[in-house]
């Protein structure tokens, strides 16, 4: 006796769509009124048919259509997604650097160092304790993001660095005070590292 093929039955090819398998089982139910066995066997074939297809989806041999993936949302939207999403590649070493900031670490970050710097603004004799305790917060805030000792380090040697060269920059464009202009990138770069990285 022959193994019982649901396609065979239902008179399909196995990659027939889903929308021809559904018709196809409506004509033979509508042809078939008067035999309940015929009835039981093509509702059988139906039935073996879509858990066949679920397997394969599962085991990822078909893929599943986005306008079945996203029935929610028009095939529109689901096309502007993807390319966008495929229009901007991010970086690995990119996700494991940039964190999105939250709210209360952003509001933290800017008071301490908005703090500090009109600190500094309002009293320049203390621009070494502004950028002292500025320091100090932000090997605080870059600690507790990812209790990461060498990596809080290096990004304070990197905030420095380029705080410095924001400093001097300042100082170029603008003739000012060098050691307010300095304080001012120092603190911004602390800000910023603090408020957008890991």
């Amino acid at each position: 006796m022959d193994a019982f093929n649901p396609y065979d039955h239902l008179g399909i090819a196995e990659d027939a769509p889903f929308e021809e398998v559904t018709a196809v089982r409506d004509r033979l139910l509508k042809e078939a009124a008067g035999d309940p066995i015929e009835l039981e066997r093509i509702e059988a074939a139906y039935d073996a048919i879509l858990r066949d297809r679920l397997r394969a989806r599962i085991e990822g041999k078909i893929t599943v259509p986005d306008r079945i993936r996203f029935a929610e949302k028009s095939l529109s939207d689901v096309v502007g997604q993807t390319n966008r999403s495929e229009s901007i590649p991010s970086p690995s070493w990119l996700s494991n650097i940039y964190a999105p900031p939250d709210r209360n670490s952003a509001l933290t970050s800017l008071l301490v160092f908005g703090g500090l710097g009109i600190l500094g603004l309002l009293s320049p004799k203390s621009i070494s304790l502004a950028l002292a305790v500025g320091l100090i917060a932000f090997f605080y805030l870059q600690y507790r993001k990812e209790n990461k000792f060498g990596r809080s380090l290096l990004w304070i040697a990197g905030a420095m660095f380029l705080g410095t060269i924001l400093g001097f920059s300042l100082t170029q464009l603008a003739a000012g005070n060098l050691n307010l202009n300095l304080m001012a990138g120092i603190l911004f770069c602390f800000w910023l590292v603090t408020t957008f990285f890991r």
